[in-house]
């Protein structure tokens, strides 16, 4: 990683390599995350969003770090700033599912997987705070997007959705 990092650096203050280099500074985050390094990939993961703030506001990119930092705060019991986060990238998820429609269904079913993941953090993320209401908003989206679930999660999401919904208080 570091190597590439000599090949990208020198042309960092153009927009030149600009995915190479938002590329470079998500896999060191996530490295960073998986050595619980938490201060160390915020870090990454706040320079790969600055790469990016003068270009299109709904890329693919933008979104997809918003979730990372959203992951690294909920992961680091930040609750308030993970729901912040997971709540703008599903937003703009949503936004671009209905862009793709049907004529992308490669794009739609990544936007459909990270709605309904990025929507079952956000009900863990209201259970922790006691909001039982939003949790129950958030397995709807959860149960809305169920198809795009992995297979090794849906059950167990589904289930617990179902849960949430019918018994709304702990």
């Amino acid at each position: 990683m570091n190597r590439a990092w000599d090949v990208l650096a020198p042309v960092s203050d153009g927009r030149l390599h600009e995915a190479e280099r938002w590329q470079w500074m998500i896999s060191m985050g996530s490295l960073a995350m998986g050595r619980q390094k938490h201060d160390e990939a915020e870090q990454y993961y706040k320079k790969a969003l600055e790469l990016l703030q003068n270009g299109d506001k709904d890329a693919p990119e933008i979104v997809a770090t918003l979730a990372y930092l959203g992951n690294l705060y909920a992961e680091e019991k930040r609750y308030d700033l993970a729901r912040d986060h997971a709540t703008r990238s599903v937003t703009i998820y949503q936004k671009n599912f209905k862009r793709v429609g049907a004529s992308h269904p490669g794009a739609r079913e990544a936007y459909g997987r990270a709605i309904a993941y990025q929507s079952w953090m956000l009900s863990k993320i209201a259970l922790q705070l006691n909001d039982h209401i939003e949790a129950g908003k958030q397995c709807q989206t959860v149960l809305d997007f169920q198809t795009f679930l992995g297979t090794a999660d849906h059950d167990s999401f589904v289930s617990a959705c179902e849960q949430a919904i019918k018994n709304p208080t702990p």
